[in-house]
């Protein structure tokens, strides 16, 4: 029998909930759990869901997992439930769905509630108890509607990995929405003249009344308009208030969002006759968009445009920073939009489950002939290279949108990375990015390569010390090949090596290029390389074994000798800016006094530093801390965190307080300073240096991927690879050769005719 509670070794409790009695008991905890978290929507708050549950809860069993911390908090809400599937072949599967999601009501924004600087421990209780307590009693986990950039998404894929339960991550839509300027008059002169000239006509022409229900009508009676007008303006095509089940929920919650204030029904009436409609609603300090309906007779005056504008200009009145118009992609909605946001879908198999991995198996096997099978030969993806920044920067919504449905969404693979390498190091002109589309024009994959000299690499090698092809996990395979089938039809035109370094073992790339059958390309793995990391529990037992060894606290100590040690992080831009001169000018200096050379002695390192951080999107994923001794700095340190790990990339330290091991104390500080974000994987990323072994307990592969445009220089470099490996001590310059030199070494070997005499003979 599965249990109704878990405790987990973190000390947090996780409550399965699946009847109404225990669901009301957490109204008076919901609203501030949603408001201090990241997934705070409207289709998530409590009058949203609670009256959801009235009109379809009794379509499978409710499973809403609550977890709570030692202290009593609610730090996590899974809102889900069980039901089975449509058809021949679904009736048979058991689906673990968000609650909302399989019904007429269009419920979108769908999420784990996880407050704020706990969506790793909550998240890892909420899959301890779905992967174990619930296993036996679902087949599949089917996550609809949700936004790509939801902090649970990587969360909840590396916890599914751990468990050999591989999660799809799958663009479905974009949801546009606009940023909305300060003043209704502001907004007004950023639109076009003619529009502008259209708006002062209409109201010059005609008498023009806002209504609000709840105002000048009840409630009631404005959705009852709102179906009159919604039926006038599809008639036959309308999707919208067709069942029962539909009219009776958005009724009751309109009631209940007009009373918590978060409806808005607003109409407009033109020369006395109510003539268009908007059923939207304001929460959350946005607007949102959600569905409408004018008189036919009306269309010419584009009445459906100026009903949208006095929703916009009462956001405006009101104080709401943004509109949002939710999934899809209708035409007006790209008129008015400014942004756009990614939804995606998540799709598992229960590994516990046969039927669960059955169905995946077939799934995919069926998708696979359906969108890449053209005349017997797989055609689905074409590749645009792009050779300029110019036209790079144009595709950086397409990119990002990308990056945020990748299995691990890490820095080293953003957007604003790659800009700031080619920006900082002068790269512009050696761009070979490929932005591969699929057979309907949807981008599918960024691949960011670089060409010199005629070798491709990597874009951002050697400042990145992960890399990988930018995808979602399921469009892996055709991206993968595709790449490889573009090296092999440009091989010895455009390249003659490629050299793809720092490749993890798991990621996409690697992956992929593994599985592939009948691979266009013959790519080979080399250098493998071991990434240390600390992999911390959930007891703090780890972290509390390297606390409490003797050369950590003698240390601590010695350190104190010299004034109060403090953590402080830089957390704004005008602290991180302030406080790179002082790591620069402290990394020259201690490797200086190490008899080497600092990478920030060159301008072009520097300004890369200073672009990462000037980087809004990127400043989210970077930590910058200093080790203080009195308000001095003892260290630094810049490093990253993303995909559940925190990442170890630039330190130093000052030399002259070295004996009292400054640079020890701050990886344990930072140790601890990880685990309280959340962080259960401190990642010393590659390298082999001395004092990540004594602090690893974990390590995962790199390797660097190699591919030659001619076999001979294949052969010449394998043969150099064995020699190494026999003869270590003799073939240390083999890797500093020249083409001359190899020429020279050919023509020494090439055997001698018969009789023939060289000019060193005597």
């Amino acid at each position: 029998m599965t249990q109704r509670v878990l405790t987990t070794s973190a000390g947090i409790q996780v409550r399965w909930i699946s009847r109404p009695v225990e669901w009301k008991e957490l109204e008076s905890s919901w609203s501030e759990l949603l408001g201090n978290s990241s997934a705070d929507a409207i289709f998530l708050c409590w009058d949203w869901l609670d009256t959801w549950l009235e009109v379809y809860g009794d379509g499978g069993t409710w499973v809403i997992l609550t977890a709570t911390g030692r202290d009593g908090v609610l730090i996590g809400v899974a809102p889900m439930m069980l039901d089975r599937g449509t058809g021949l072949g679904g009736k048979w599967l058991r689906r673990l769905q968000m609650i909302g999601q399989k019904a007429d009501t269009a419920s979108e924004f769908l999420d784990w509630i996880l407050r704020r600087g706990f969506e790793q421990p909550a998240t890892n209780a909420l899959c301890q108890f779905i992967f174990s307590d619930l296993s036996d009693q679902w087949d599949i986990l089917q996550f609809n509607s949700m936004r790509a950039d939801s902090p649970m998404i990587p969360l909840l894929a590396a916890e599914s990995n751990c468990r050999q339960c591989f999660p799809n991550v799958t663009t479905t839509t974009t949801a546009p929405y606009v940023t909305l300027a300060p003043t209704w008059d502001a907004f007004l002169n950023q639109q076009r003249g003619k529009f502008r000239q259209r708006w002062n006509k209409f109201h010059r022409d005609h008498s023009v009344t806002i209504r609000l229900a709840g105002r000048d009508m009840s409630v009631a009676a404005g959705m009852a308009k709102i179906r009159e007008l919604n039926e006038s303006r599809w008639g036959q095509r309308r999707q919208s208030f067709l069942s029962e089940r539909y009219v009776r929920f958005h009724d009751r919650v309109a009631e209940r969002l007009h009373k918590s204030g978060h409806l808005l029904l607003i109409f407009i009436e033109v020369d006395g006759e109510i003539v268009a409609g908007r059923y939207d609603f304001a929460y959350g300090g946005k607007g949102w968009s959600f569905q409408g309906g004018w008189l036919p007779k009306w269309e010419k005056l584009s009445i459906g445009k100026m009903m949208l504008t006095q929703v916009i200009r009462w956001c405006i009145e009101r104080g709401l920073k943004e509109y949002d118009f939710l999934g899809g992609s209708a035409s007006y909605k790209s008129e008015w939009s400014d942004g756009e946001r990614a939804m995606v879908s998540i799709q598992a198999a229960n590994p516990a489950s046969i039927r669960g991995r059955l169905y995946l198996y077939l799934k995919d096997h069926k998708d696979r002939l359906r969108r890449n099978i053209d005349c017997g030969e797989i055609q689905t993806v074409t590749v645009q290279v792009i050779r300029s920044l110019e036209a790079l920067q144009r595709e950086k919504e397409v990119w990002t949108r990308l990056w945020r449905t990748h299995p691990r969404p890490e820095i080293f693979q953003h957007f604003g990375w790659s800009l700031a390498v080619a920006k900082a190091y002068q790269r512009e002109d050696r761009l070979y990015v490929l932005l591969l589309r699929d057979a309907d024009g949807v981008p599918v994959g960024i691949c960011p390569w670089a060409l010199s000299d005629g070798r491709i690499s990597w874009l951002t090698s050697p400042r990145a010390d992960y890399n990988d092809v930018v995808c979602a996990a399921t469009d892996g395979p055709r991206v993968v090949e595709a790449c490889l089938r573009h090296l092999q039809e440009t091989r010895g035109r455009v390249w003659r090596e490629v050299l793809l370094e720092d490749v993890p073992d798991d990621s996409v790339w690697s992956t992929h290029i593994r599985n592939l059958k009948n691979p266009p390309l013959k790519i080979a793995a080399e250098n493998p390389e071991p990434c240390l990391s600390v992999q911390m529990d959930a007891a703090g037992a780890v972290l509390g074994g390297i606390t409490a060894k003797k050369g950590y606290g003698r240390n601590e100590k010695a350190l104190a000798a010299f004034g109060s040690v403090s953590l402080d992080e830089q957390i704004t831009l005008d602290q991180r800016m302030a406080a790179l001169p002082g790591f620069f000018d402290l990394h020259i200096t201690r490797w200086a006094a190490a008899g080497k050379t600092s990478m920030f002695g060159e301008a072009s390192s520097r300004e890369f530093y200073r672009l990462l951080m000037q980087d809004s999107e990127l400043a989210r994923l970077i930590d910058f801390t200093s080790l203080t001794v009195s308000g001095e700095p003892a260290a630094y340190h810049i490093g990253f965190w993303g995909a559940g790990r925190f990442f170890v990339y630039k330190w130093c330290f000052d030399p002259a307080r070295q004996k009292a091991g400054p640079g020890t104390v701050l990886m344990v500080r930072l140790m601890a300073h990880a685990v309280k974000r959340g962080f259960w994987e401190f990642d010393f990323l590659r390298g082999g240096e001395g004092y990540k072994n004594r602090f690893a307990n974990t390590s995962h592969l790199s390797h660097d991927w190699r591919a030659f445009a001619s076999p001979i220089r294949r052969c010449w470099h394998e043969a150099k690879a064995r020699l190494r490996q026999r003869y270590p001590a003799l073939t240390r310059g083999l890797g500093a050769l020249s083409r001359g030199d190899v020429h020279s070494i050919r023509q020494i070997l090439k055997p001698m005719p018969p009789g023939a005499v060289s000019e060193q003979d005597p």
